[in-house]
Protein backbone atom coordinates (compact mmCIF):
# COMPACT_ATOMS: atom_id res chain seq x y z
CA UNK A 1 0.00 0.00 0.00
CA UNK A 2 1.58 3.24 -0.93
CA UNK A 3 1.68 5.78 1.23
CA UNK A 4 0.71 9.28 0.66
CA UNK A 5 1.71 11.47 4.02
CA UNK A 6 3.07 14.67 2.08
CA UNK A 7 6.44 14.79 3.46
CA UNK A 8 7.45 17.87 2.36
CA UNK A 9 10.54 16.31 -0.07
CA UNK A 10 8.31 16.63 -3.14
CA UNK A 11 5.52 18.36 -4.46
CA UNK A 12 2.03 17.96 -2.82
CA UNK A 13 -0.88 17.39 -5.10
CA UNK A 14 -3.31 20.06 -4.18
CA UNK A 15 -6.89 20.33 -5.65
CA UNK A 16 -7.78 23.46 -8.23
CA UNK A 17 -3.98 24.27 -7.99
CA UNK A 18 -0.96 23.76 -10.38
CA UNK A 19 2.00 22.91 -8.20
CA UNK A 20 5.11 24.58 -9.70
CA UNK A 21 8.52 24.89 -7.87
CA UNK A 22 9.73 24.96 -4.51
CA UNK A 23 10.35 28.27 -3.27
CA UNK A 24 11.97 27.34 0.06
CA UNK A 25 12.21 24.62 2.39
CA UNK A 26 12.15 25.70 6.60
CA UNK A 27 12.09 23.81 10.11
CA UNK A 28 8.17 23.08 9.93
CA UNK A 29 7.02 24.01 6.56
CA UNK A 30 7.94 24.14 2.53
CA UNK A 31 6.85 26.70 0.60
CA UNK A 32 5.85 25.91 -3.13
CA UNK A 33 4.73 28.34 -6.02
CA UNK A 34 1.45 27.59 -7.37
CA UNK A 35 -1.02 28.55 -9.68
CA UNK A 36 -4.67 28.75 -8.82
CA UNK A 37 -6.48 27.01 -12.18
CA UNK A 38 -9.94 28.72 -11.93
CA UNK A 39 -8.23 32.08 -11.86
CA UNK A 40 -4.66 31.30 -13.27
CA UNK A 41 -3.31 33.91 -9.71
CA UNK A 42 -0.20 32.97 -8.57
CA UNK A 43 0.44 31.88 -4.72
CA UNK A 44 3.01 30.58 -2.64
CA UNK A 45 1.43 27.66 -0.67
CA UNK A 46 3.23 26.46 2.66
CA UNK A 47 2.96 23.14 3.33
CA UNK A 48 3.26 22.03 6.95
CA UNK A 49 5.64 18.83 7.15
CA UNK A 50 4.19 15.69 8.62
CA UNK A 51 5.77 14.11 11.68
CA UNK A 52 5.95 17.00 13.88
CA UNK A 53 4.05 15.18 16.31
CA UNK A 54 0.96 17.12 15.93
CA UNK A 55 -2.02 15.58 14.98
CA UNK A 56 -4.74 16.60 12.60
CA UNK A 57 -6.61 18.72 14.55
CA UNK A 58 -3.62 20.47 16.32
CA UNK A 59 -2.43 21.30 12.63
CA UNK A 60 -5.54 22.47 11.31
CA UNK A 61 -5.18 25.25 14.86
CA UNK A 62 -1.65 26.12 14.03
CA UNK A 63 -2.65 27.16 10.52
CA UNK A 64 -5.60 28.77 11.35
CA UNK A 65 -3.81 30.59 14.36
CA UNK A 66 -1.30 31.91 11.39
CA UNK A 67 -4.03 33.07 9.59
CA UNK A 68 -5.24 35.04 12.27
CA UNK A 69 -2.00 36.76 13.04
CA UNK A 70 -1.35 37.50 9.33
CA UNK A 71 -4.75 38.95 8.89
CA UNK A 72 -3.84 41.58 11.85
CA UNK A 73 -0.67 42.21 10.21
CA UNK A 74 -1.72 44.65 7.39
CA UNK A 75 0.94 46.22 5.82
CA UNK A 76 1.83 47.00 2.22
CA UNK A 77 5.13 44.91 2.50
CA UNK A 78 3.99 41.82 4.55
CA UNK A 79 2.48 39.05 2.50
CA UNK A 80 -1.16 38.05 3.69
CA UNK A 81 -2.78 34.64 3.58
CA UNK A 82 -5.67 33.44 1.67
CA UNK A 83 -6.96 30.47 2.88
CA UNK A 84 -6.20 26.69 4.40
CA UNK A 85 -6.36 23.58 1.51
CA UNK A 86 -6.15 20.48 2.31
CA UNK A 87 -3.42 18.40 0.31
CA UNK A 88 -4.78 15.67 -1.79
CA UNK A 89 -3.74 11.83 -0.87
CA UNK A 90 -1.98 13.09 2.76
CA UNK A 91 -2.98 10.11 5.02
CA UNK A 92 -2.01 12.50 7.75
CA UNK A 93 -4.71 15.53 6.66
CA UNK A 94 -1.87 17.28 6.41
CA UNK A 95 -2.80 21.39 5.23
CA UNK A 96 -1.32 24.07 3.27
CA UNK A 97 -1.88 27.54 3.70
CA UNK A 98 -2.38 29.78 -0.03
CA UNK A 99 -0.15 33.43 0.27
CA UNK A 100 1.09 36.24 -1.36
CA UNK A 101 3.30 35.47 -3.46
CA UNK A 102 6.22 37.55 -3.43
CA UNK A 103 8.29 37.04 -6.71
CA UNK A 104 11.61 38.78 -5.08
CA UNK A 105 13.26 36.23 -3.33
CA UNK A 106 13.73 35.05 0.51
CA UNK A 107 15.20 36.72 2.80
CA UNK A 108 18.11 34.93 3.74
CA UNK A 109 19.41 35.69 -0.43
CA UNK A 110 18.79 39.36 -0.22
CA UNK A 111 21.23 39.08 2.60
CA UNK A 112 23.42 37.22 0.89
CA UNK A 113 23.75 38.82 -1.75
CA UNK A 114 23.69 42.71 -0.78
CA UNK A 115 25.40 42.13 3.04
CA UNK A 116 23.65 43.47 6.08
CA UNK A 117 20.65 45.36 5.79
CA UNK A 118 20.05 48.59 7.74
CA UNK A 119 16.40 48.94 9.69
CA UNK A 120 15.30 51.37 6.89
CA UNK A 121 16.25 48.14 4.44
CA UNK A 122 14.15 45.35 6.10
Amino acid sequence: MEDHTWSGTSAPAVPGYDVGRCLGRGGNATVWLVNEQSTGREFALKCFNAGDGLGPSEMENAVRREIRILSVLDHGHLVKAHGVVRLDGAADGSLGLTMDYAAGGSLGQLVAGRGTLGPGRL
